[in-house]
């Protein structure tokens, strides 16, 4: 008879084994969401339209347990010498998948064991020749991915059976290695502009404030590109009805409102305790407002997280 205590260990094995194997997981095209795979492959020739060449890892960078997607392209079009190819990191929101982060040339492109602002890190690996491999580590700012860390490491040869590498810190001004005119010129030949763009995220407000008793906070911003959108949350706390408005406003409908007037919005959350924006708003200068005005006794405190998308 196998004892009691093995049986339960071995039980615990098995229903942990499905999260390991989630976590290291690659996945094939038909797993990779048609979004990705067509802003990705959108008028590309030949190669660079191969949705089979497209290989996914996916990880829970920010431990939300909705997993990021890493995808790599491994065709002649994205690839160079030493399996260095393109790498994208994507995240999944309200209204689609966010590019996160496109390095153009990597053999290995996976999460790091550090973390900052609720991301982990991204480490790059460029293979530099046979003995050679450049290392870059990216770290979030908040609202992108940016190097951090960079380094060479250079095989010198072995000890007692195992690898000894020689590590050299590098500069992260320049990620990619130089380039010859002629690969330059072959590299955009072969990599079409697509004009189906993903998504990128520009950060509003991201933080915890305090907006005080018959007062406001605003936050002015500018939208450029078309058919953008401004998604997040936000979750008041203070007096009896622990609520707080939400405006959006144009820079004629701001003026009114500071002096006091009724105004047209663009978003108007009414009194709420917390709710989600998803506005698509056109190019133009706006200001999100938290208005605790209607409040004459009671300070509201606000955490927000407001980005646009576009």
């Amino acid at each position: 008879m196998i004892p009691s205590k093995r049986i339960a260990a071995l039980a615990v094995l098995v229903c942990l084994l499905p999260f390991v194997t989630f976590a290291q997981r690659t996945t094939t095209k038909q797993q990779i969401p048609k979004e990705i795979v067509e802003q990705i492959t959108a008028d590309g020739e030949g190669d660079c339209s191969d949705a089979k060449a497209l290989k996914a890892t996916w990880v829970d960078l920010n431990g939300d347990r909705i997993p990021e997607i890493i995808v790599k392209m491994e065709n002649s079009c994205s690839c160079g010498a030493g399996a260095n190819c393109t790498n994208w990191v994507y995240q999944k929101t309200d209204v689609g998948y966010v590019l996160l982060l496109e390095r153009d040339s990597a053999a290995k492109l996976y999460s790091g064991t550090n973390s900052s602002h609720g991301f982990k890190d991204l480490v790059s690996e460029h293979t530099m020749g046979a003995s050679e491999i450049a290392v870059i580590v990216y770290k979030w700012d908040s609202y992108r991915y940016k190097p951090s860390t960079c380094w060479t490491r250079l095989f010198v040869g072995t000890r007692q059976g195992k690898p000894v590498y020689k590590t050299t810190p590098a500069p992260c001004d320049v990620e990619e290695p130089a380039q010859t005119g002629q690969q330059q010129a072959s590299q955009q030949q072969a990599r079409p502009v697509s004009q189906n763009q993903p998504l990128t995220m520009l950060p509003i407000v991201q933080q915890s404030f305090t907006v005080g008793a018959g007062k406001y906070v605003w936050y002015r911003f500018t939208i450029t590109g078309q058919n953008a959108r401004v998604i997040g949350r936000f979750q008041a706390t203070g007096g009896s009805g622990n609520d707080v408005e939400v405006f959006i406003l144009g820079q004629d409908e701001f003026t009114n409102f500071q002096n006091g007037h009724n105004v047209n919005t663009w978003f108007n959350s009414g009194r709420a305790t917390v709710s989600s924006i998803n506005q698509q708003m056109p190019p133009g200068a706006y200001y999100l407002v938290f208005s605790n005005t209607f409040s004459m006794m009671t300070p509201k405190a606000v955490n927000a997280g407001i980005r646009i998308l576009q």
